[in-house]
């Protein structure tokens, strides 16, 4: 089985009987009630994707092979990365896990908490690539930038996506950015194509330990031309609890090109390290 449709309900219950690590946007919102784990695990066996033992539906659960080998990286996983992309008023949410063995499994949030579940053959970096997007961003960098306010940023952004770009523009202006730049992202905002935003979690080393956590944020113009939202000081990377990521209280947002946020998702996604590793074996 390369590929599979799940509930919500019937990975959340998978998630406690398999012990795998599943993304944010299936496992929120997971009250744990042993019926609707109950009813779901039914629904999987009548599918021959578990086997249930004769007491209770949620006891002498057994995983069906291929469905183990679907989730294997869920169980085991170096690398977490969770996607929530919003194209015209609508959020899509993605994952791709990959497992210790370098293996990637991809989720993809589908609508009346549906869940499409599959195996994925691209090294991660490339499926990243793909699920972003990036192939709609432009190869060239207009050169505008500005520091503001996290929170300022979401206002004006908000002003801008309720039908108000002028008091975005006033908004931001009396934050401290120049007019012209101001006027340059509430039209990028306006006019987008798509925003996107890609946290990852991963352990420093394959075999397990300390984890690291990041994000990386972007907004794509009508004209392809493609906005950053970075912390203000990147730092080093955070340490973080799986997969718990903090926003930063002030964003640099800065054009890029599409070679630039490539590079940047594959150094977030560890591939870097990934292919030093590898070559060392």
């Amino acid at each position: 089985m390369s590929s599979a449709l799940f509930t919500v309900d019937e990975l959340r219950a998978l998630r406690r009987v398999a012990d795998v690590e599943l993304p944010h946007f299936v496992s929120a919102g997971d009250t744990g009630h042993v019926a609707v784990d109950a009813a779901a695990l039914r629904g999987l066996a009548v599918r021959g994707l578990v086997t249930l033992d004769r007491g209770t539906a949620i006891d002498g659960v057994k995983v069906d092979g291929e469905l183990d080998r679907l989730l294997g990286p869920c169980s085991s996983p170096y690398v977490l990365a969770e996607v929530e992309m919003e194209s015209a008023g609508r959020l899509t949410h993605i994952a791709v896990v990959v497992g210790m063995d370098r293996r990637a499994t991809l989720l993809t949030e589908l609508p009346a908490g549906l869940v499409s579940v599959e195996c994925a053959g691209a090294d991660v970096s490339r499926l990243l690539a793909c699920v972003c997007r990036l192939d709609e961003v432009a190869e060239t960098d207009i050169g505008v930038g500005f520091t503001v306010a996290a929170e300022a940023q979401l206002e004006a952004d908000g002003l801008v996506l309720g039908g108000a770009p002028e008091a975005a523009v006033d908004l931001l202006m009396r934050a401290g950015i120049q007019a012209s730049a101001a006027r340059t992202w509430v039209a990028a905002v306006a006019g987008r194509r798509y925003a996107a935003s890609v946290s990852v979690a991963r352990r420093r080393r394959p075999e397990g330990g300390a984890v690291e956590a990041g994000e990386l944020r972007w907004l794509v113009a009508g004209d392809g031309t493609a906005w950053r939202v970075d912390p203000a000081e990147a730092g080093e990377p955070s340490a973080a609890p799986w997969p718990d990521i903090q926003g930063p209280e002030y964003a640099v947002i800065t054009t890029s090109t599409r070679q630039a946020l490539y590079r940047d998702l594959t150094a977030l996604a560890g591939q870097e390290e990934a292919a030093t590793e590898m070559a060392d074996r």
